[in-house]
């Protein structure tokens, strides 16, 4: 039996508009989470990250939680850390509407 909660969420996701918002946030929640991990696999605070940057490490927490900021604050994030950031454009096969980005973080080996 669904909690009052996620029948709420069930009836919300049956708009279009409330479908298209939460796949974008879950997006951003995901390459959030990335960033996060290489971070840590790389061996870094996010105060050392911050001093690499030139920003703080607050700025390096809210990207960590979701609020990605400017491509230009992801480009500098992905060279403190070492890394190459790829921005693309991709259709998609079950939509009329051709267009979507991805963003992407990933080491320059990968």
């Amino acid at each position: 039996m669904k909690t009052r909660g996620e029948r709420y969420v069930a009836e919300r996701l049956k708009r279009p508009a409330a479908r298209r918002a939460f796949r974008e946030g879950w997006n951003e929640l995901r390459l959030a989470a990335r960033i996060a991990y290489l971070r840590q696999q790389s061996g870094l605070s996010q105060t050392q990250v911050a001093a690499r940057m030139g920003t703080s490490a607050a700025v390096i927490s809210r990207i960590e939680s979701g609020k990605l900021g400017s491509v230009r604050t992801l480009k500098k994030l992905a060279d403190a850390l070492g890394l190459a950031l790829y921005i693309d454009f991709r259709g998609r096969a079950n939509s009329r509407r051709r267009s979507a980005y991805s963003f992407s973080v990933s080491s320059l080996d990968a």
